[in-house]
């Protein structure tokens, strides 16, 4: 079974009654649908247009450095204690 995914993937770009036609669904359940895959971040929309969002194309995110209790130890022996302040 075709699915909202399957159907956005296929049209490019489509309103939620397009994608609601073509599944035989309602347009709430479409809507739901989309919203869901939005907030995973597989579509987006602008008004009622939809679209499925192009992975891989985001800048990559740097890991964030791991900082042990030995690197907080010697930077409080150089730097003294800091008031959060």
């Amino acid at each position: 079974m075709e699915t909202v995914f399957d159907a956005l993937k296929a049209l490019k770009k489509a309103s939620s009654q397009v994608v609601a036609s073509r599944l035989g669904i309602s347009r709430e359940d479409a809507v739901n649908e989309l919203w869901k895959l939005k907030r995973r971040g597989e579509a987006d929309n602008k008004g009622s247009m939809w679209w499925l969002t192009q992975t891989g194309e985001s800048e990559p995110v740097s890991p964030v450095p791991k900082v042990t209790a030995q690197m907080l130890t010697e930077a409080i022996e150089h730097h003294g204690p800091q008031n959060g302040g």
